[in-house]
């Protein structure tokens, strides 16, 4: 019979190949941004150049990343602020950085379930928040907008039973969203253009808004 994860039961599926060794050479990408702007500083695109190198330089050296966006809509809560994600996972012992591929992934040494119980803490939390924000109001039932058997049910299932220790966290977690030192990546702190949309000319933007009045 197919394999279930042990976090959401789902049947998995396996993928791959992947590459597991290291995506960039730090030295090398550390000497291009020495040059960069004592040499090409002349580029209008220099600081979007500036900003990708900035963004590789911090990214750690683990094989996958995790779109957020997609995780959160699993359990139907909003997306977890970036500081108070990144405070989460330091706070727990972990390491977790951006990744040059959008505003939206991350990449962390954690185990996957201590990601769920990130996502699953963070959406107890905005429960209750909703109910503070309206006096005399019971906290929702984070189960509540989860369909039973799917695998945001599952995951929030296993998470307020505080199961989720069999699948990957450790004993005793506790998910801590309090600013961590180390929250805040010095590629953001300094105000690096980091993820900058792709320019469009003038005529192609007309057209599209042609198109949009349509």
């Amino acid at each position: 019979s197919p394999q279930k994860c042990a976090i959401c039961n789902s049947t998995q599926h396996v993928g791959g190949p992947i590459w597991t060794g290291p995506l960039q050479s730090k030295i090398f990408i550390g000497a291009m941004l020495g040059n960069l702007s004592a040499r090409y500083g002349y580029l209008r695109t220099c600081p979007r150049i500036q900003g990708l190198l900035t963004v590789l330089l911090e990214e750690l050296d683990v094989p996958l990343l995790y779109n957020m966006s997609q995780a959160c809509s699993v359990l139907r809560c909003n997306a977890i602020p970036l500081m108070k994600l990144r405070s989460a996972f330091l706070n727990a012992g972990y390491e977790v950085s951006n990744s040059h591929t959008g505003p939206n992934a991350i990449k962390t040494n954690a185990p996957t379930g201590v990601l769920w119980a990130i996502i699953a803490a963070w959406a107890c939390t905005a429960s209750q928040t909703q109910s503070q924000a309206k006096e005399g109001q019971q906290a929702p039932d984070p189960l509540a907008k989860l369909a039973p058997g799917s695998a945001g049910h599952t995951i929030m299932s296993k998470y307020l039973g505080k199961e989720l220790p069999g699948a990957g966290v450790p004993e005793g977690l506790t998910v801590d969203f309090g600013l961590h030192p180390r929250a805040n990546p010095d590629s953001r702190a300094q105000g690096v253009l980091r993820y900058q949309v792709n320019p469009r000319s003038e005529e192609h933007t007309s057209e599209l808004q042609s198109h949009h009045d349509l």
